[in-house]
């Protein structure tokens, strides 16, 4: 497998967009250019490159000359239907922009996410593998507080809901002289 995500060496899948062809609130149409893979139906995509803005997309069909198909290759082209939150932050690539990268993991890395967060909300193991999972699951997502998602959330929140939030999670990019945290400043 290869990496795909730019903030983490995990496996993953990315897409280069080449044209929107079309958007609605929840769902979207795109001509895309396999990067890394192979991209299978269901693979989830939470991060545009070069932004921090937040989305949750699902392949939901691929489409090569026509025919559908259950997955996409690198270097291999297709129609790509995404659905769920961010369509809109889709974009056709143009001289001035370039092309937009949407990065990702693939179903199975995000079924056994999943997994992993659901035996953590059941509390059914014992204290030493459940510290286990908790350690395989901060590896595996950059988002710093994700126990808090799963034992402190009002309401309390599905595996995939979790598992949702925890991917679409950016760390706040500072600029040369900030501090991360204002305690820092006299």
């Amino acid at each position: 497998m290869t990496t795909a995500h730019p903030d983490r060496d995990m496996p993953g899948v990315a897409l280069q967009i080449h044209e929107v062809r079309s958007v609605d609130e929840s769902e979207a149409t795109v001509v895309v250019r396999c990067i890394a893979g192979p991209v299978n139906l269901g693979a989830r995509f939470h991060q545009l490159r070069d932004t921090t803005v937040s989305i949750n997309l699902e392949l939901t069909r691929i489409l090569c000359y026509d025919r559908p198909v259950p997955a996409l290759t690198p270097v291999h082209s297709a129609l790509v239907t995404l659905r769920g939150r961010g369509t809109r932050e889709l974009r056709s690539a143009s001289r001035a922009t370039g092309h937009q990268m949407i990065y990702g993991i693939s179903k199975n890395a995000y079924e056994q996410l999943k997994s992993i967060v659901q035996k953590l909300i059941d509390a059914e193991l014992p204290e030493d593998q459940e510290d286990r999972l908790i350690e395989e699951l901060k590896v595996r997502v950059l988002h710093p507080r994700v126990t808090d998602l799963i034992y402190h959330s009002t309401p309390p929140l599905t595996a995939g809901e979790v598992v949702d939030q925890a991917l679409s999670y950016r760390p706040i990019e500072l600029t040369p002289g900030q501090t991360s945290d204002a305690s820092c400043s006299s």
